[in-house]
């Protein structure tokens, strides 16, 4: 799979995942495969937002450093 998670920082410190996955080589985004992943990183603990590409927001538990997630072929994106 072609999955990616950025760690992205603004100028004040501020923190956030860029999370997406996207189709195999040569092909077209429709020929995407939405799956889960885990991703671990200390920052991710107690309750987190990700947000969708329309802004749209929902909670997710996080486990201790870690955080189930799946990942279609828009970007998400986590904010600790």
């Amino acid at each position: 799979s072609r999955d990616f998670v950025l760690l992205l920082e603004d100028g004040k410190g501020g923190r956030k995942l860029a999370c997406w996955t996207a189709p195999p080589e040569m092909n077209t985004v429709d020929k995407t495969t939405p799956h889960q992943i885990t991703i671990k990183a200390g920052c991710l603990r107690g309750k987190v937002t990700v947000m969708d590409i329309y802004g749209s927001k929902s909670k997710v538990k996080a486990g201790k450093g870690t955080l189930d997630l799946l990942l279609t072929g828009s970007p998400q994106y986590v904010i600790p």
